[in-house]
């Protein structure tokens, strides 16, 4: 499964919430199906390659100070959907253990930084909510 990465300014706080989005290429990075790395395509792949090995995409979202004491009611990924598919889905994410995570690159990808061993957050999509072109789906809440 693939999600597209839209160009947006990096955020609009209005309203009372914030949106954050990913700005540049190197703010996300993953595996395509076919197992080959890239920081610059505009889709990111959630679940594994053709050849069954799984897939470890990363997103950053630079620049965003959170002052001291805030309280998060709320946090989560939206993804706009590339195409339709109906398989499961098992999805665990995780936050990078660091204050200010660097840009991905062909050396530093997301599978190799430090993550926060104890929060996974799981995303298990069944096969019987299938995903439809330009939908957009929320992760569970990642507060």
């Amino acid at each position: 499964m693939s999600v597209t990465t839209p160009s947006q300014p990096d955020s609009d706080c209005s309203d009372g919430r914030c949106v954050f989005w990913v700005s540049t290429g190197t703010d996300d990075a993953g595996i395509h199906p076919n197992c080959t790395y890239s920081t610059s395509i505009n889709e990111i792949y959630m679940g594994q390659c053709t050849n069954g090995q799984p897939i470890t995409s990363g997103f950053r979202f630079p620049n965003i100070t959170i002052p001291q004491g805030t309280f998060i009611q709320e946090a989560h990924i939206e993804f706009t959907v590339d195409g339709p598919y109906s398989d499961d889905l098992n999805v665990a994410f995780y936050g990078e253990d660091t204050a200010n995570a660097l840009p991905f690159s062909n050396t530093d990808r997301p599978a190799n930084r430090p993550i926060i061993i104890e929060m996974p957050v799981p995303w298990n999509i069944p096969s019987t909510e299938p995903w439809s072109l330009d939908e957009i789906r929320d992760t569970p809440p990642l507060t």
